[in-house]
């Protein structure tokens, strides 16, 4: 059986004119006793949009297009809220915001024995799978391990008690993240987490510091999902490193160290180039100038050339349309996630080595 894995990142983004910039704003408190709430980190999905609340639980942030978005509202002491908002003129005033207290963190809990190693056990297992095969716990500094918790079987299936936010500095691509996760299941034959983040780039007056973040930036982008699919909207999949070939995916024959997870061959192989990838991948335009669609059959294996996985092979992915379509934003996001399984090298990136959305490489 071909194992997938999914980290399911939403995003609600129609994107317009990026000459005007707009100003989201809003008010955060406590549902309990209607003080402000201060500290809460309140962003666009996906993005580095976004800003804490002050003292009076006020905040106030420049979003560069209109058009319509999630806004989350994520507090290491509160249960995590999401909305959806649009803006269409210079700036929005969003509806104050009530927070309720996640009672894990106020009760002082002491776990011992069994059921602590239990934990340990259940939140290695998760964040292992999050952040992805390549994540050094060197790199990354998690602020509140304790708000992740689980509900478990005996059949090995893991999933949330109920949603949360993970907090943490990574210090390999230099962001710090906010990611709310609302759905986590683990089994044997499935796994995926749904979740939304948010970026905070950070910054140093280390010069080394500094070119060490921007080079991991830029290996990071290069060969993922996000680089291959733009570079088959503006056809320039050799010049960018990759091979490409559409397979038959129903076919059974595996080869090589990663045959338990990748389909190399098969009886029926269109080996792709710039002269006929739009015959076989085509691309058509929506009613939205910012979102293109995909369509093709079968599997879509992608190797990229310039970086090696960990057999010392060229980088090796296969990609799946569920609906045999996908809508992918010009910049190669695609739309909806869920339609998309990924087999492969990059089926074991992660948390790791996610970029916000509006990354563009370095020219």
């Amino acid at each position: 059986m071909l194992r997938f894995k999914t980290i399911i990142l939403t995003l609600i983004l129609t994107a317009g004119s990026v000459q005007a910039q707009h100003r989201v704003s809003g008010k955060v408190f406590d549902l309990g006793n209607f003080k402000p709430v201060e500290f809460c980190n309140v962003y666009i999905v996906g993005t580095t949009m976004g800003a804490p609340t002050d003292s009076l639980g006020n905040y106030s942030f420049v979003v560069k297009s209109p058009g319509k978005y999630e806004l989350v509202f994520s507090h290491i002491a509160y249960r995590p809220e999401i909305i959806e908002i649009e803006i269409a003129n210079d700036s929005l005033v969003v509806d104050p915001m009530p927070l309720n207290i996640d009672t894990r963190f106020v009760d002082e809990v002491v776990v011992t024995g069994e059921k602590d190693r239990r934990w340990q056990r259940n939140y290695d297992r998760f964040i292992n799978y999050a952040m992805g095969k390549h994540y050094r716990e060197k790199n990354v500094e998690i602020a509140n391990p304790y708000a992740v918790d689980f509900k478990a079987s005996g059949k090995g299936m893991l999933t949330e008690a109920q949603p949360f936010n993970l907090s943490m500095i990574n210090d390999y691509t230099g962001y710090e993240v906010n990611f709310m996760v609302q759905r986590v299941f683990l089994s044997r034959s499935n796994q995926f987490v749904v979740g939304y983040p948010g970026f905070k780039k950070l910054s140093s007056e280390d010069s080394l510091k500094n070119a060490k973040w921007a080079r991991n930036r830029e290996r990071s982008y290069n060969g993922s999902l996000r680089h291959i699919l733009k570079s088959i909207l503006e056809n320039r999949l050799e010049s960018e490193g990759f091979e490409a070939e559409l397979l038959d995916k129903k076919t059974k024959k595996f080869t090589g160290p990663a045959a338990k997870i990748l389909p190399l061959n098969s009886d029926n192989t269109i080996n792709l180039n710039s002269a006929n990838l739009n015959r076989y991948v085509k691309v058509f335009d929506t009613d939205k100038q910012t979102i293109k669609k995909l369509k093709f059959d079968g599997l879509l294996n992608v190797i990229y050339l310039d970086e090696k996985d960990s057999f010392g092979y060229p980088q090796r992915t296969a990609i799946e349309a569920l609906n045999g379509e996908l809508l992918v934003y010009t910049n190669g996001i695609p739309v909806n996630p869920t339609a998309v399984k990924l087999y492969g090298y990059l089926a074991s990136e992660g948390l790791y080595e996610m970029l916000p959305f509006e990354y563009e490489l370095a020219k």
